[in-house]
C-alpha cells in the first residue's frame, strides 16, 4: 500500500455506502444520444442538476453518455429521465435497471 501510494497509483479511498439506507431502491443505467448540437458542456450542466443522477460516463458507441442513476422507485426514475429529456439537448434514451451488481478486484492477489 505505501508504495503504492508513493507512486501516486492511489487516488483516493472511498467508503461504500448502502443507497437502500435513504430509500434509493433502483439502480440504473441510462444511456443518452446527444442532439447534434448539444455541447458536452451543455448536457453535463444538466446532468448535474438532476438529482439521482450520481456517475456520467461519455462513451463510444451508437449513445454518447452512460449515466449511472440511483433512484427511490420506477416513477422515480421516470422524474430523471424526462428531466433529460425536456429542453431539446437529447436525442434519444435507453435505460436499464441493474438487478444485479457484482465487483471484482482489479488487483488480484498472487497465490
Amino acid at each position: 500500500m505505501r508504495k503504492l501510494q508513493e507512486r501516486r497509483a492511489i487516488l483516493s479511498y472511498d467508503a461504500e455506502i448502502d443507497p437502500s439506507i435513504f430509500g434509493l431502491t433502483i439502480h440504473a443505467l441510462v444511456e443518452v444520444k446527444m442532439e447534434s448540437t448539444t455541447t458536452a458542456e451543455q448536457f453535463e450542466a444538466r446532468v448535474a442538476t438532476v438529482p439521482g443522477i450520481v456517475r456520467a460516463l461519455v462513451t463510444t458507441g451508437h449513445y454518447d453518455w452512460v449515466l449511472e442513476v440511483l433512484a427511490r422507485d420506477q416513477h422515480d426514475l421516470q422524474r430523471i429521465i424526462e428531466a433529460l429529456r425536456v429542453g431539446g439537448i437529447t436525442r434519444d434514451t435507453y435505460s436499464r435497471v441493474i438487478a444485479s451488481d457484482r465487483k471484482f478486484e482489479l488487483l488480484r492477489k498472487r497465490r
